[in-house]
């Protein structure tokens, strides 16, 4: 294969084909926000289930949370405050899902705001309606309700024969979770097979990640399955008022399963080297790596060749890592420039490309892709 034929995928990628039409990505930078909270019904198709009281849009300037900046910066966040069971917050938007590997992740951070001791459970996430469709629920989950000084990032997902099960993840990085401190979350699941594939959570200050795989863990009906579900919904409240949890840069869309390795090591302070590594592609193929300052699902069309799909949102910029050895390994140093940077948080993704050469006809591309990886540039 040749790298000019590459370099038109490049091309290809930067022009912007259709993206896939199921997928939502937000960062909420749209929204009509204040310091004390705009309500977020009726803005960007989110409505109020009965019974509830609404999330509202903040900014971070002055907010009256007390919620801290993110670290990659932005200016507006949602959240909701439970004033107390049987009420609580919640914000549901409708979406149209589709076969195959999902990705559905969000920012959150989980503080207490009124007085102690709390009580269960601090909030969650989940795909709706979570009684019938395919479903689990992201649970974030007190510690101790007495001090809420600190939570898990648990779930309720189902095993084979469709029992639910409320579980802490196997991974200690899920637990002892700072308060007023921004994670990203995410739970990647197989909406033909019913299962919940990986799930992972990111410190958003130190960028470590712990993942977990879990095995027998299903959506709503075990292997049975069940329907699609038809939207997503955010939700906040306990026992007890001040339960509050908030919301950033939702990414909800379909991916490709990742079939290489990409790490990223180095200073990304000005004037130091970032090195990213892609390990685990196919040998002698083309490499790129894909930058973006958000997540997301992102699918592109090259011609009749192939489809890539991509876990980044747009803006999305690719830069040329040459070919991989015989490994299947490449690597590309970017090296910073001196100056005053902003410190904000971006994401990368690698990809290769091989050629079948078919006995007549077209060729076709198959396209191998990393997970997403972020990481800090600026100071």
């Amino acid at each position: 294969m040749r790298l000019d034929l590459f370099c038109a995928i490049a091309l290809s990628i930067l022009a912007g084909a259709t993206p896939a039409a199921a997928q939502y990505v937000t960062d909420f930078e749209g929204l009509t926000a204040s310091a004390g909270g705009t309500v977020l019904t009726g803005q960007d198709g989110y409505y109020l289930p009965a019974g509830s009281v609404d999330f509202r849009a903040f900014t971070h300037a002055g907010n009256t949370l007390g919620v801290v900046a993110h670290p990659g910066g932005g200016n507006v966040f949602v959240a909701g405050t439970g004033p107390g069971s049987p009420v609580f917050a919640r914000a549901q938007r409708d979406l149209t899902f589709g076969p195959g590997t999902w990705r559905i992740g969000f920012d959150v951070l989980g503080l207490f705001t009124g007085t102690l001791p709390t009580a269960q459970n601090l909030g969650s996430v989940s795909l709706q309606p979570s009684a019938t469709a395919q479903s689990f629920i992201a649970l974030a989950r007190w510690v101790d309700p007495v001090t809420a000084a600190a939570w898990n990032a648990d779930y309720v997902w189902f095993d084979t024969a469709g029992t639910s099960l409320t579980e802490s993840v196997a991974n200690p990085g899920f637990q002892n979770l700072a308060v007023n401190h921004w994670y990203r979350w995410e739970t990647d699941v197989d909406f033909a097979t019913n299962r919940i594939l990986q799930v992972r959570l990111t410190d958003l200050t130190t960028l470590l990640t712990a993942s977990h795989n879990p095995v027998d863990r299903y959506m709503t009906g075990g292997a049975l399955g069940a329907p699609g579900p038809t939207g997503f919904r955010m939700f906040a409240g306990g026992g007890v008022a001040g339960n509050t949890l908030a919301f950033d840069n939702v990414g909800i869309g379909a991916f490709t399963v990742p079939c290489a390795d990409l790490a990223v090591s180095g200073s990304g302070a000005p004037s130091g080297t970032l090195t990213f590594g892609l390990t685990g592609a196919a040998a002698n193929a083309p490499a790129m790596l894909m930058m973006s300052p958000q997540t997301g699902s992102t699918v592109r069309r090259i011609g009749v060749l192939g489809t890539l799909s991509l876990g980044l949102g747009q803006p999305i910029v690719p830069a040329m890592m040459g070919l991989t050895d015989a490994n299947g390994d490449a690597s590309l140093d970017i090296h910073v420039p001196p100056g005053h940077l902003p410190l904000i948080t971006l994401y990368a993704q690698a990809m290769t490309v091989a050629v079948t050469p078919p006995s007549h006809g077209r060729p076709s591309l198959d396209f191998c892709t990393t997970d997403v990886v972020p990481f800090l540039l600026g100071q």
